[in-house]
């Protein structure tokens, strides 16, 4: 288990662990206007870049002056993860003895739904008014049951993650726009109507949208 936790966590021990992200403020800004007084609650379809902003406050949080240490990020797409409550006390208590780490600390656990009453387990620290903050995402079928809902209402806040916008699009195209697209264009709107038609074809997402621009 120290293994996994460690190759999931490599801000541990390296400085310089992260890649360039398209910077998603829209997303970044309210998570940290809430992340000390709600449990973050990312969903949305798959691949619409919910790990990648996790990573992006993960990244915020540490050139702020949050240590490092103090900070764990679980993937449980990864089968040696456990998918139980049980096993979510055993991993933060394996945390605890590799880290030393004292509180506050901030729990990233993605793809959440994975495992069978993380929804109580979250509600613990919470009620107990424990300096453990928490960010998780999910599917939207699956992490926004009534259940879920139930054990955690007043306890939330809610974030749906969309694929890139048009705006986010073009900044992956290196275009930066300071203003409104048709006017930052202005006398080539066939360029534009060049980059309109290639978003509508890759829908946005940001991995078919990056990938397909490292082919190019």
């Amino acid at each position: 288990m120290k293994e996994v936790l460690i190759s999931w966590n490599p801000w541990w021990s390296e400085k310089s662990w992260s890649q360039e992200w398209i910077p998603r403020p829209m997303y970044i800004k309210p998570c940290f206007l809430f992340l000390k007084k709600r449990v973050i609650v990312l969903y949305g379809v798959r691949r619409s870049g919910k790990t990648v902003i996790m990573f992006q406050i993960i990244r915020h949080l540490i050139d702020n002056g949050t240590n490092p240490k103090s900070i764990l990020y679980l993937n449980f797409d990864d089968e040696r993860l456990p998918k139980d409550v049980s096993g979510l006390d055993s991993i933060y208590n394996t945390y605890l003895e590799i880290t030393g780490s004292g509180e506050p600390i901030f729990v990233f656990l993605d793809e959440v739904q994975r495992v069978s009453g993380w929804s109580s387990w979250i509600r613990r620290f919470y009620d107990m008014k424990r300096p453990v903050y928490f960010v998780v995402s999910g599917s939207s079928s699956s992490i926004l049951t009534p259940e879920v809902a139930r054990l955690l209402t007043g306890r939330r806040y809610d974030i749906v993650v969309w694929p890139f916008s048009f705006e986010e699009f073009l900044h992956a195209n290196g275009i930066k726009l300071k203003g409104d697209a048709y006017l930052e264009f202005g006398s080539e709107p066939g360029r534009m109507n060049h980059y309109l038609m290639d978003y509508m074809k890759t829908g946005g997402f940001p991995e078919v949208v990056t990938e397909r621009i490292e082919l190019m």
